[in-house]
């Protein structure tokens, strides 16, 4: 089967083509034209109006899931639902890969735990209607005390294809202050000041094992062949490191 895209602004790897015109048979590129195109009555004829034309986006990092199932605290929405809202918005801006980041904490932030990582997995791997590629970008918190378990139990999923290291401890990357955590898991969670202070004080007794953490992700990543980024490294020794 053919047709033609016609009349789009196609954006090729070393220029932009204006009023160009893609012919496709068979699902795939057969020829890339400008100006006049072939004019075959069999083959249909999509006008885009001078609409970018461009290859599918791979987003690498978007916790957007993370919002859908939980637009604010205490609130769940079902996890296909979010994920068929997460499509749609992906397609509606070009993304036609995406890579889930979910984070592997010990679920202060709800939504960040092993059981929704384990739902999330196997929603994926139940799902067979979607419109575009959804894969899992896992990131360890290497500050909590259920992320390398987490790590350790979904490693070798075929949906799990990126890994990355962060670490949200008090002083840490992201927050510079005490003051900056409260006030972000208090607006994000709700949480009580006691309930954070509980919180804190875990987060600086694992301090001294985050080295060991850190080792234990990048060989999971190695013995599974994944590539493995870090988060918010803001001195030059831990982007060395």
């Amino acid at each position: 089967m053919q047709f033609l895209l016609a009349n789009a602004t196609i954006v090729l790897p070393d220029r932009v083509v204006d009023r160009g015109w893609v012919l496709v048979e068979n699902g795939k590129i057969v020829s890339i034209g400008q100006s006049s195109y072939p004019q075959t009555p069999t083959v249909p004829q999509f006008d885009l109006i001078g609409s970018y034309l461009l290859p599918g986006l791979i987003d690498l990092h978007c916790d957007v899931i993370e919002k859908l199932v939980q637009p604010r605290p205490g609130v769940e929405i079902e996890v296909g639902i979010a994920l068929h809202a997460a499509n749609r918005l992906m397609l509606s801006c070009g993304v036609t890969c995406q890579f889930h980041a979910l984070s592997l904490d010990d679920a202060e932030f709800g939504v960040r735990s092993e059981r929704f990582v384990y739902d999330f997995l196997h929603r994926l791997s139940s799902e067979r209607h979607c419109g575009a590629r959804h894969l899992v970008h896992a990131r360890v918190e290497i500050s909590s005390d259920h992320g390398l378990v987490a790590l350790k139990t979904i490693a070798g999923h075929p949906f799990l294809r990126l890994v990355s290291i962060m670490d949200h401890s008090p002083d840490q990357g992201q927050y510079t202050t005490e003051a900056a955590v409260r006030a972000y898991v208090a607006q994000t969670t709700g949480r009580s000041a006691d309930e954070i202070d509980e919180i804190l004080a875990r987060k600086r007794a694992a301090q001294a094992d985050i080295p060991y953490r850190i080792d234990q992700v990048v060989r999971i990543a190695r013995d599974h062949g994944l590539p493995i980024a870090s988060h918010d490294d803001d001195t030059p020794e831990r982007i060395a490191r």
